[in-house]
C-alpha cells in the first residue's frame, strides 16, 4: 500500500504582502502542474480557506506506480514557483525496501528535504502490530 496525505500553502511571497494578481498568477501556475494528477483513489486540489490558499493531496494506492516520485517532483516545482509556499506531506510506501515507516516531505523558502518520520514511525508498534 501507498499512501500520501498533506497540504501546501500557496503564497507568492515571504512576506504576506503580494499583489492579488500575483496570486492569481501563482494559482494558474498551481493548476497546470496539476492538471495530470487527476484519478481514482486521490485527490490534488486547490482550497481556498479564509482567503489563503492550499493544494490539498491524498492518494491512497495499492502500488507506487511512481506516484510518489510524481508527487515530489510537483512539489520542487511548486517551490520554484514560489518561495512563499511552504508544507508538508506524508508519505508511507510499504513496498519500499528501505523505509517501511513514514517519510515527510517539506517545503518551505523553494527548498525540499525529505525525511523520515518520528510522529507515526515505526509503524510498529505506533499504529500497527
Amino acid at each position: 500500500m501507498m499512501e500520501a496525505m498533506g497540504w501546501i500553502s500557496l503564497s507568492p511571497s515571504t512576506d504576506g504582502e503580494h499583489a492579488i494578481n500575483q496570486t492569481e498568477d501563482l494559482l494558474k501556475k498551481v493548476l497546470k502542474l496539476i492538471g495530470s494528477f487527476q484519478s481514482i483513489n486521490q485527490f490534488i486540489e486547490l482550497k481556498e480557506l479564509n482567503g489563503n490558499n492550499y493544494l490539498l493531496i491524498g492518494i491512497n494506492h495499492n502500488h507506487n506506480n511512481g506516484i510518489i516520485e510524481s508527487v515530489e517532483q510537483l512539489i520542487k516545482n511548486i517551490g520554484l514557483l514560489s518561495k512563499g509556499c511552504y508544507g508538508i506531506v506524508y508519505v508511507r510506501d510499504d513496498e519500499s525496501l528501505e523505509n517501511v515507516n513514514f517519510r515527510a516531505i517539506k517545503l518551505a523558502r523553494g527548498r525540499v528535504d525529505i525525511a523520515e518520520d518520528s510522529l507515526l514511525s515505526p509503524c510498529n508498534p505506533t499504529i500497527e502490530d
